[in-house]
């Protein structure tokens, strides 16, 4: 089964010149949007000019960015709804005509899923299927343009700095990683079987993101932040692991193209694609722990004391090299990484200590652009 072979090379910006033209007056569903990339990307979508509608149930934290950059009244419509509710989910697929979905809805923790393997299983892949469901019996005779966000953990594992293609064996060595190759199997098997409005359907596969508004339990950058906002110990369980760092507008970019791709070229397009980094941004968990702690210093005045858990010591298994090879998304949708290890980590930190998140999170997306135009 091959799920990375390009069937026409697009050359970048096809048809309209640019992602606000595209997007601008489109209508978009987001499942998943209060979560950290959900409510980042609905921000984008509301900066491209789209009309975005939201499915996602309440944030569990306080601090994370649909609460405090007030998306229930920025978007255009936001329902509590979840994914699990097959007809909620249906309810709102049939409200109206979307452009483009990106689901995003998922439980998208590792850890957690070692804990609750049921509840992850349950919600990333019957979630999948109530809404591929929901947009067969609900627009049969209308095309659907669907970016699936998956994860770099949906490969069989290796032990070597190999680089993972889009056609490498799928596998599954936690839960987590599981569910989301199932998920890749089952958004394959439904583009196969029902050509009709769901034959435009891809899979995006995506590093470790970081940047403000994340407050997820067991993730590097929000442990960092929790030990400064409440003076308590960072304890680092892996810090030789290396993983692909991406600053959160990176892969964003990567799904909107792929949104934009879709519309055009629905039977000339790829089913799945990598969204790795560049080589300076692929470092360990200590570097990049380090790098923070020597730019909250500097930037904040704030010190992190760190302490170094043995690697050993972990009840869970994680992969302690996992880097994808991006070659067929570069060539096949002109993307590629525009933020430096150093901006990342300085654009996150300021992202955190904004006294206006919102305005903090436009500004960032309108920099990005600036960067893409310099190429």
């Amino acid at each position: 089964m091959n799920f990375g072979k390009i069937r026409k090379p697009f050359g970048g910006e096809n048809k309209m010149n640019s992602l606000k033209e595209f997007y601008n007056g489109k209508t978009v569903l987001v499942t998943g949007c209060t979560g950290f990339k959900g409510a980042w990307l609905c921000m984008w979508l509301k900066e491209l000019g789209a009309n975005v509608v939201g499915l996602g149930l309440r944030p569990r934290h306080e601090r994370d960015d649909f609460i405090t950059c007030d998306l229930k009244n920025k978007l255009n419509h936001w329902y509590g709804t979840d994914i699990l509710d097959y007809e909620g989910v249906s309810n709102i697929v049939t409200s109206r005509s979307f452009d483009v979905i990106f689901h995003l809805a998922a439980q998208a923790l590792v850890v957690p899923s070692y804990k609750n393997p049921y509840g992850t299983f349950e919600t990333n892949i019957q979630g999948t299927i109530n809404l591929l469901e929901a947009i067969r019996h609900s627009h049969q005779g209308q095309l659907m343009n669907i970016v699936v966000v998956t994860s770099d953990k949906v490969y069989k594992h290796r032990n070597d700095c190999y680089k993972l293609r889009e056609t490498d064996t799928l596998g599954g060595d936690s839960p987590y990683a599981a569910s989301k190759a199932c998920v890749e199997l089952i958004v394959n098997s439904y583009r196969n079987s029902y050509p009709g409005n769901l034959r435009s359907i891809v899979t995006a596969r995506a590093g470790n993101v970081i940047g403000g508004g994340d407050w997820n339990e067991y993730r590097i950058v929000p442990d960092i932040m929790r030990a400064i906002f409440t003076n308590k110990v960072l304890t680092l369980r892996h810090p030789s692991y290396v993983r692909p760092w991406q600053y959160v507008l990176e892969p964003l970019h990567g799904y909107l193209k792929l949104g934009k791709e879709l519309y055009y070229y629905q039977n000339s397009i790829a089913p799945a694609w990598n969204f790795g980094l560049s080589p300076s941004n692929e470092v360990s968990v200590e570097r990049l722990v380090m790098r923070f702690r020597r730019e909250i210093q500097r930037h904040v005045g704030r010190t992190l004391v760190i302490k170094e858990e043995k690697e050993e010591a972990s009840n869970f298994v994680e992969n302690n090299f996992l880097t994808l090879d991006s070659t067929l998304t570069r060539r096949g949708l002109n993307w590629k990484p525009v933020v430096s290890f150093s901006r990342m980590v300085k654009w996150t930190i300021g992202d955190y200590f904004h006294t206006d998140p919102y305005e903090s999170r436009v500004q960032r997306i309108r920099l990005y652009h600036q960067l893409l135009k310099k190429g």
